[in-house]
């Protein structure tokens, strides 16, 4: 009775854990499940100046990249705080921003239209690192290429012909004269904070408490007025003077958008930069080569001095109202028929060509 008694809470035992066993299993399925059916899609937070992540149901299939973009698309359902970077104006419908999208291995290709390039450079700086940043949370991405075409078929032969890099012959990827679209390594798993282009900030979730938001007035193409582009610079002391210094020389080493002119003399130098707090006034002594290599027209000059001018006071936080050139430390009395050139220059947005942007500056201003 004994030896059957031990049989049976044996069998009891053993039922019983095998029971335990299924269960906890089941646990541990359902636990990955959980964390692995989800991804972070990630919007901007305007106030804290930074990207953050709701995470959303990571459908499977085939359809699963076209569901993340479609979150992108939608926007943040969680928090009120969080806004989308997607163009709803310039592109109402995901594809017609994203046109094509293609996993090779571990690569996932993404074909912009031409509509990115109509976005200003802030709000395309913006995107990208939301699409970078969500689409590297998905298990079968490693690396991310962006393309910005209106010829995807062409494009794409490119493409997958520089990832096989079995032809020499092929002209590089960035030959203007051959691709009509810019292709871009944007992401990989051993570079996370690689730059997106010259003017952009790395790839960071706090990329924007790391980096300063800062505007660059530059003479538009046909030499009536100013534009403005926004570009990032690393985070340093904004009541110093080697943020404006900064700001002039990415004017004079030339503008980023190809609808602006390069009008200060590439041989040109800060000789000294100095603010006074007291006065609200800045002196910038320049080398003798922005007078003596200038080679435009009264009406270029003018722009030109104005487009330092709005970029200098733009950049320094104390209250900047007045500029004083100086070159060589002497003041002279004109510029190339610019009268007066001895006096100080305040900033004129009457000048910007585009009202849009110069309300997106007044306001991000106001964010700063």
């Amino acid at each position: 009775m004994r030896l059957m008694d031990i049989k049976k809470w044996g069998v009891i035992a053993a039922a019983v854990l095998v029971i335990v066993i299924i269960i906890f299993v089941m646990l541990i399925l359902s636990w990955m499940r959980n964390n692995t059916n989800h991804i972070n899609v990630y919007f901007f937070n305007p106030v804290a100046m930074q990207l953050e992540a709701e995470p959303r149901p990571l459908t499977e299939g085939d359809h699963q990249i076209q569901g993340v973009i479609g979150y992108l698309h939608s926007g943040p359902v969680r928090s009120a705080a969080l806004v989308s970077m997607w163009p709803h104006i310039l592109a109402p419908e995901p594809e017609d921003l994203i046109s094509h999208v293609k996993l090779e291995g571990s690569t996932l290709l993404t074909f912009f239209s031409p509509v990115f390039n109509e976005m200003m450079p802030l709000e395309q700086s913006l995107f990208k690192a939301a699409y970078i940043h969500t689409m590297k949370g998905l298990p079968s991405v490693s690396e991310i290429k962006i393309v910005v075409t209106d010829d995807y078929s062409h494009a794409f032969e490119i493409v997958i012909r520089d990832l096989s890099e079995e032809d020499d012959d092929i002209p590089g990827t960035y030959d203007e004269d051959y691709t009509p679209y810019i292709p871009q390594i944007v992401y990989d798993d051993s570079h996370a904070g690689v730059l997106l282009e010259p003017l952009d900030p790395p790839i960071s979730p706090r990329m924007i408490a790391d980096y300063t938001f800062n505007h660059l007035h530059f003479v538009d193409i046909t030499g009536t007025g100013l534009i403005i582009e926004t570009y990032f610079a690393q985070e340093i002391d904004r009541w110093d003077e080697p943020l404006a210094i900064f700001a002039f020389d990415l004017l004079r080493d030339g503008p980023h958008p190809e609808d602006a002119l390069l009008l200060i003399p590439p041989e040109t130098r800060v000789l000294q930069l100095e603010i006074d707090t007291l006065t609200n006034e800045m002196y910038i002594n320049l080398s003798i080569e922005f007078y003596s290599r200038f080679t435009g027209s009264r009406e270029h000059a003018n722009l030109m001095i104005h487009s330092i001018v709005n970029t200098l006071i733009a950049e320094v936080r104390v209250p900047i109202s007045r500029v004083f050139f100086l070159i060589e430390t002497q003041q002279l009395e004109y510029f190339h028929g610019v009268e007066d050139f001895h006096t100080a220059f305040v900033r004129d947005n009457t000048l910007l060509l585009s009202y849009i942007e110069a309300l997106e500056y007044e306001i991000w201003d106001e964010i700063e």
